[in-house]
């Protein structure tokens, strides 16, 4: 029978440095995703905000071509929009004057607001060409035929 001899003191330190070392390594590697997922969650979140005040831009210029349909000399206003995490937002629509011999003017619709969860103030802005050269008025789309698509199945039908 094979006898192991016990370890002596120098040995058993040597272990003990190493289980110290490694379990340091893994408590950094812990923490270094904890800190990742953390940085991400801000960047989501900015994301999401970000896409919010986007849309609200366009939403101000969607709201400037409804009025400039039933009011010809609008030229802005601002829009009070209530978000139930945000509470008041203001959508600022301001236009340019018009060129020479056009009926058309740009529109920009701006949006700022600071969530609470983040320290940053988030910004957006559309603009676009609104209103038609009355000479010229847009042709409607016209619907194009579908495709045939091949082969059509048959249902019997009862009698």
């Amino acid at each position: 029978m094979m006898r192991f001899p016990l370890p002596g003191p120098g040995r058993r330190g040597a272990t003990m440095l190493v289980v110290l070392v490694v379990i340091l390594l893994i408590l950094g590697l812990a923490g270094s995703l904890f800190r990742l997922a953390i940085v991400q969650h801000r960047q989501s979140t900015q994301l999401e905000w970000q896409t919010q005040a986007d849309w609200l831009a366009r939403a101000g210029l969607d709201r400037a071509a409804r009025r400039l349909e039933t009011d010809p000399n609008f030229t802005g206003d601002t829009w009070q929009v209530r978000m139930p995490e945000l509470g008041t937002v203001r959508v600022v629509i301001t236009s340019t004057p018009a060129a020479p011999r056009r009926s058309s003017r740009r529109f920009q619709s701006t949006v700022a607001f600071a969530p609470p969860s983040l320290s940053v103030t988030i910004r957006s802005q559309a603009s676009r060409l609104l209103g038609t050269n009355k000479a010229n008025p847009p042709t409607p789309p016209t619907a194009a035929p579908l495709p045939d698509t091949g082969p059509r199945r048959h249902s019997k039908e009862s009698s």
